[in-house]
């Protein structure tokens, strides 16, 4: 089922700051993303087990000695600095730099616009007359790319 799309040619009246919140997504997506993660997490655990049995089992076979060595302390940071880059990633992921802005057509109707992700070009200002390519979901205008046309500059964004 393809997202509503259309273009949006007018000028810009409202530009809001950019702030970090969530990335719109369709429920399909949620839906997908949550039947994904219910079958890789589970899979991911019982793969890990295999092979730790695997390697154990073959180890106690082989007779090698299951003396563990002690980390030393840069593995100790390594493993540390791993960690808080992974939990942050983690943490942080779903969320994108979001700017609000409202847009008016030649008939003078006004329309809210959301743009995910940062600039690459073609930034906007109030005032600027632009063509927006527009996808829908779930009732909210997610800019998409478009033109610039005050800088003639494309609107390119990174999400």
């Amino acid at each position: 089922m393809a997202r509503p799309q259309f273009q949006l040619i007018g000028h810009v009246v409202h530009v809001d700051t950019a702030t970090i919140g969530p990335i719109v997504r369709t429920a399909l997506y949620r839906a997908t993303r949550l039947v994904t993660l219910a079958i890789v997490i589970p899979a991911a655990f019982l793969a890990f087990a295999l092979i730790r049995f695997s390697l154990n089992l073959v180890s106690g076979l082989a007779g090698v000695s299951s003396a563990k060595k002690h980390p030393s302390a840069v593995r100790d940071h390594l493993n540390d600095v791993l960690a808080q880059v992974a939990a942050k990633k983690l943490l942080s992921a779903g969320q994108t730099a979001v700017t609000s802005a409202r847009v008016r057509d030649s008939a003078g109707d006004i329309y809210p616009v959301r743009i995910e992700g940062r600039f690459l070009s073609g930034h906007i200002t109030y005032g600027d007359s632009v063509l927006l390519r527009l996808r829908v979901v779930d009732g909210i205008n997610v800019v998409t790319d478009g033109e610039n046309y005050t800088s003639r500059e494309p609107i390119r964004l990174l999400a």
